[in-house]
């Protein structure tokens, strides 16, 4: 970007002079910064970083798009659902017509991370449109290696017997593909808040009506 100087007038009247050439200003730590002064490397990282927020700006913006153009004409005999992790609520839809309602607890934001192998997780729910992928009855949790990193224990081998856990996902899930689910949850008490590592926990009656009335290929809106 180049700053351009020109004549005009302050509330005086008088003509202020141009003001000499500054060439190439950037943007550095929120401060506007003559390029020339920037070590290469850093100017290389603004760049890097801004063309990422633009990117991801316009990923936004067209998921945004597609939302509104979804939901502004439902097909009258469509059943889908929308998650909204502002209010923590999951809706289920026929159309115009809103069928259920339930409380849910969706991804806490959280960020954590595992220096011994220099790798991170961040703990939120994702955004755009997904599908229906699988229905699975009484689901059984995997559990990841974040999960014992948490809980500051080692992490066992990929089959070891100790990852395979029973219960915690209640009695129905939806999967919806990239280890996200829409499941139950024995923590019924944090329902409302948002305190999952990326699923959307719903209670027990919720969860059987949810998966009574899907199918596979049923749309979710998450947002």
């Amino acid at each position: 970007m180049t700053i351009r100087w020109g004549r005009q007038a302050n509330q005086a009247g008088w003509a202020i002079p141009p003001a000499p050439a500054l060439g190439a200003i950037v943007v550095l730590a929120g401060l506007l910064v003559p390029a020339a002064v920037v070590p290469p490397a850093a100017l290389l990282q603004a760049q890097e970083e801004l063309a990422q927020a633009q990117a991801e700006l316009a990923r936004l913006s067209q998921e945004n798009q597609e939302l509104s153009a979804a939901l502004a004409d439902p097909d009258p005999n469509e059943i889908y659902l929308i998650v909204d992790s502002q209010s923590q609520r999951l809706y289920v839809y026929r159309g115009s017509s809103l069928l259920r309602e339930a409380v849910v607890s969706t991804g806490s934001g959280k960020v954590l991370t595992d220096p011994a192998r220099d790798r991170w997780w961040v703990f939120e729910t994702p955004r755009g449109v997904r599908r229906v992928q699988r229905k699975i009855k009484n689901p059984i949790w995997y559990k990841p290696d974040w999960a014992f990193i948490e809980e500051g224990q080692p992490v066992p081998p990929p089959r070891d017997p100790s990852r395979v856990v029973r219960g915690i996902l209640g009695g129905y899930a939806l999967d919806l593909g990239d280890t996200y689910k829409i499941h139950g949850t024995n923590e019924k008490d944090r329902l409302g808040q948002p305190v999952s590592h990326g699923c959307v926990r719903v209670g027990d009656d919720d969860i059987e009506f949810v998966y009574e009335n899907t199918t596979e290929g049923t749309r979710v809106f998450l947002y």
